[in-house]
């Protein structure tokens, strides 16, 4: 009992000291309602706890037996004709007990309460976006890579006005979007059900790659982030399992797959634009609004000699003029052909984005005109025609892409377009590598659990023999005794789980992983044999 009585209360003081510490920053990060903090908090002890529980059981042991041997009891004991062996009992007992709580924790109970703490975020997305921009008229700590601006407030309405959105590459600035007008909406993803922002421009442009832009309306939807939700560590072995089956089902990979999916879109867009013009001498392409639009240039160019993306503007391509130095655009409606325009223009280009979660296609010109039937030029610094529809053969070529492909290619050229981008071939790359590295997390994640838990058997146990030995009474002295150990076997498993993640092949990972518990439980064996015999 009393060394239940220990056990217990180191767990309790070491699972609140690190779970406050661990949870209070990200959850203020997050613009949380103070409210539900406590609740989140509960809901991580699971994790704190399973990390916490050797080194509770290895303190409890090491002190109880230390007191047990400091005051000659088992010297008594011994006398009596009780074997050490049997005195440890209590300590095999919770060891094992401790082992099988840590593998269940780690297993099960563990991602159960994560759900439960990711299905607060997600029911408060709302409202935590919108309290992080009414109280500093930004925000930037919930999104990796995105900083919204806005002037003013109306959260019941979910409309933003004066709005700057900054889109980050690590340290550079790659896009800035300014809007009069933006709504923006929490949406479950049609397949996955997870948390999307939809933010909806109206009256925008922008600075995109360096290339400014007329975008007028439209709209496109960020993932909400999580704190453990994407993360292999906080994972079921179901679904460790289903995801190793299905990459796919794992949300990093998933975002992966569809970026490069876009970016295959649109180079293939553009290079069709270049053939056309380049074979037929125009482009024709449909709008969501039934009109179509002609374009009569001498060719469609996103890519340099080297095959970078010229100005680093993956999403835009320049139409190359005539021979007379122009571009010429027909903008006509079938069913009435009075609204025909044909604009003449010094420059223009084509920009890839999405409107209405579809891929779509925006036509801005530079210094254009047209004339209307009574004669009259109207004259245009920029104008942009929206809503163009990427072609269905396209679309249909993209969908006959899947993550199995790039995983299983040997290599990436063999999946995408002979005149891809360096963008996408890298894009392409990443994903593979991404895809590889994730079998090896699910794998090595599956070993460390079953090292942690193994570890709790053993370390408990050499807490007991290590007060035997040493007669340690002293709580700093038997934690400075028993904390050796624990940490040893801890800095193998997590650095051999390190190893093996970042290495192609994880077996040295995993030897080393386990190559603490083992030694451990060597001297386990070596520690008692040598107790019995004296």
């Amino acid at each position: 009992m009393d060394l239940l009585k220990k056990f217990l209360l180191g767990v309790c003081v070491l699972s609140l000291v690190m779970g406050l510490g661990m949870m209070l920053k990200p959850l203020r990060s997050f613009n949380i309602d103070p409210m539900k903090v406590p609740t989140l908090i509960a809901y991580t002890m699971p994790i704190t706890i399973t990390m916490v529980m050797p080194i509770a059981a290895l303190l409890a042991t090491t002190l109880t037996y230390g007191r047990l041997a400091f005051d000659n009891e088992i010297n008594a004991c011994r006398s009596s004709g009780i074997s050490v062996i049997s005195l440890i009992y209590p300590a095999g007992t919770l060891a094992l007990l401790i082992g099988l709580a840590s593998l269940l924790l780690g297993f099960h109970t563990i991602p159960y309460f994560i759900s439960k703490f990711e299905n607060i975020l997600s029911e408060d997305a709302e409202a935590m976006i919108f309290r992080g921009i009414e109280k500093k008229g930004e925000l930037s700590s919930m999104f990796s890579g995105l900083v919204i601006h806005a002037d003013q407030v109306w959260a019941k309405e979910h409309i933003l006005q004066g709005v700057t959105l900054v889109t980050t590459d690590r340290t550079k600035v790659k896009e800035v979007i300014t809007a009069k007008a933006v709504k923006l909406n929490i949406e479950k993803h049609p397949d996955t059900g997870e948390n999307r922002m939809r933010l909806q421009l109206g009256e925008a442009c922008g600075l995109i790659d360096d290339a400014y832009v007329e975008i007028g309306r439209n709209e496109f939807t960020v993932p909400i982030p999580t704190l453990f939700k994407d993360k292999i560590k906080f994972k079921n072995l179901d679904e460790l399992k289903a995801i190793g089956s299905n990459l796919g089902s794992f949300a990093p990979i998933r975002l992966a797959f569809e970026k490069a999916v876009d970016q295959y879109i649109q180079e293939v867009l553009f290079h069709y634009t270049d053939q056309e013009l380049k074979h037929t001498g125009y482009a024709l392409l449909n709008c969501d609004n039934g009109r179509t639009i002609r374009i009569f240039a001498s060719g469609c160019d996103f890519l340099d000699k080297n095959k970078s993306i010229r100005k680093k503007a993956s999403s835009l391509a320049e139409l190359l003029p005539l021979d007379d130095g122009t571009i010429i655009v027909e903008y006509t409606d079938p069913d009435n052909p009075a609204l025909r325009k044909e604009y003449t223009c010094d420059e223009a280009r084509l920009q890839y984005m999405y409107y209405n979660s579809s891929p779509r296609v925006v036509l801005s010109m530079k210094n254009a005109s047209w004339q209307t039937a009574s004669g009259n030029v109207i004259n245009y610094i920029n104008e942009a025609l929206t809503g163009i529809i990427v072609p269905d053969k396209i679309l249909h070529q993209a969908d006959g892409l899947s993550i199995k492909e790039f995983a299983a290619a040997e290599e990436v050229e063999d999946v995408v377009p002979s005149y891809s981008s360096e963008r996408l071939i890298y894009m392409a790359q990443k994903l593979k590598n991404a895809c590889r590295s994730l079998q090896i997390e699910i794998a090595a994640e599956k070993h460390s659990r079953l090292a942690f838990g193994v570890s709790c058997v053993i370390l408990t146990v050499m807490g007991a023999g290590l007060g035997i030995i040493f007669k340690s009474g002293h709580l700093l002295m038997a934690f400075g005794i028993s904390f050796i150990p624990a940490v040893f076997c801890l800095v193998t498993m997590f650095t051999g789980k390190h190893i093996a993640e970042s290495s192609t092949d994880m077996t040295v990972g995993l030897i080393f992983m386990w190559s603490g518990v083992v030694l451990v439980a060597a001297l386990d064996v070596l520690m008692y044999r040598k107790l019995s015999k004296t």
